[in-house]
């Protein structure tokens, strides 16, 4: 038998899968019409604080599922189809599609044969994840993506890689900074695609809070001169300093204040070129709120190859 992790568990028999499925859906009742001919595979790994399961299921099966107060659900058939009803609603998913259910919704399952990938996600993570987007709602509505919408094929893509990843017996167990990372990019992901069925803007337009990059990267940039903190910035985008720092670090792949030092020395390097060496390094500096003269020139210095008073040195060679 192959050998599985320490963060994996795995049923075959019709007891092991009873024992697997109240893993998945705390409370749940499961139905098996011919439990004699029950044929199943469940593997369950986990991923950051989210759980991934691959369900092959051979049988018929029934899962009438209580809402989970914590954890909403995402469904993606590998091959096969199965039906979700929540109420009155009944969601379809073929191959590649994505049915999503949120916290507090009991639904009921039917699938037969089926091999589906199962992820059971903490509410609290995707909150977050949508908050940073410009999304408020605290519950995610049930809803299903075709596999040719950019949503689908989005989530698609990257269940499928996280799966591989976890069921690969040939190397070690990935480290939990890993899964973590992992678990990250993928609720980044799906909180995008539900961010977009939510809200007005274009689905190109990147969310920080509810303030789209490019309304953020304009608010920083008429404050150059300026007091303005990180605090200033997650209160004007209405974030708490921990979502701003995520948000910045996924689109602008920096921290709010690395990010806002970078215009600033921009603006330094853009001052010093046009006043044409009739303002000083000191002046310059001072302006754009940079205290201490010698972490400016270093900063300087890295960023643009060459030293403040290089620049002024070479403007003036050149007049």
């Amino acid at each position: 038998m192959p050998r599985i992790s320490q963060k994996s568990l795995r049923a075959v028999t019709l007891r092991q899968a009873q024992e697997m499925t109240g893993r998945i859906w705390a409370r749940h009742r499961s139905t098996v019409p011919d439990p004699a001919a029950f044929q199943s595979d469940i593997t369950r790994h986990a991923l950051g604080r989210s759980h991934l399961s691959l369900v092959v299921c051979q049988s018929p099966i029934a899962v009438d599922a209580d809402g989970c107060q914590d954890r909403a659900f995402l469904y993606l058939p590998i091959s096969g189809q199965l039906q979700l009803s929540i109420g009155s609603n009944r969601l379809s998913a073929g191959p590649d599609d994505v049915a999503i259910v949120g916290p507090r919704t009991p639904h009921r399952l039917e699938a037969t044969p089926v091999r589906c990938i199962v992820i059971e996600i903490p509410m609290d993570r995707l909150a977050s994840e949508l908050s940073a987007k410009g999304f408020s709602e605290t519950d995610v509505s049930a809803q299903a993506w075709k596999a040719d919408s950019a949503e689908a094929a989005s989530a698609t893509m990257l269940a499928r890689f996280l799966l591989a990843e976890l069921s690969d017996n040939t190397r070690p167990p990935p480290s939990k900074r890993y899964l973590l990372r992992m678990e990250a990019v993928f609720l980044n992901c799906l909180a995008r695609g539900l961010s977009g069925t939510h809200n007005d803007r274009t689905s190109d337009e990147f969310m920080i809070g509810r303030r789209t990059a490019t309304e953020v990267q304009a608010w920083m940039q008429s404050r150059l001169t300026e007091e303005c903190s990180p605090d200033d910035l997650a209160s004007h985008a209405g974030l708490t300093p921990r979502s701003l720092q995520r948000a910045f670090l996924r689109y602008f792949h920096a921290t709010p204040s690395t990010y806002i030092k970078g215009l600033r020395l921009d603006a330094a390097r853009e001052a010093l070129i046009s006043g044409r060496g009739q303002i000083s390094v000191s002046e310059v500096a001072l302006e754009h709120l940079f205290h201490h003269l010698g972490r400016f020139a270093a900063a300087y210095r890295q960023r643009f190859g060459e030293s403040p008073s290089e620049t002024l040195a070479a403007l003036k060679k050149n007049r």
